[in-house]
């Protein structure tokens, strides 16, 4: 073999590697997205549960004011 030709090998080698390495980057950035949407949509409902629970809380202490006084 000469020079020429493993120059040749080894780019194709590594623009192989540089395209594998691409579509791993992209799969891991639709999952993020994916992930990223998921998280959001959970932070979104653990806020109306945490909301609902302070007009709970807000309207018990306000019930337990009016018995006391």
């Amino acid at each position: 073999m000469n020079i020429l030709q493993l120059v040749l090998e080894n780019e194709a080698k590594l623009k192989a590697k540089e395209k594998e390495r691409d579509q791993r980057v992209g799969e891991n950035k639709g999952k993020m997205t994916a992930l990223k949407s998921e998280v959001e949509s959970e932070h979104k409902c653990l806020e109306e549960k945490q909301r609902k629970i302070k007009e709970k809380i807000d309207k018990v202490m306000l019930l337990s004011w009016m018995f006391c006084c």
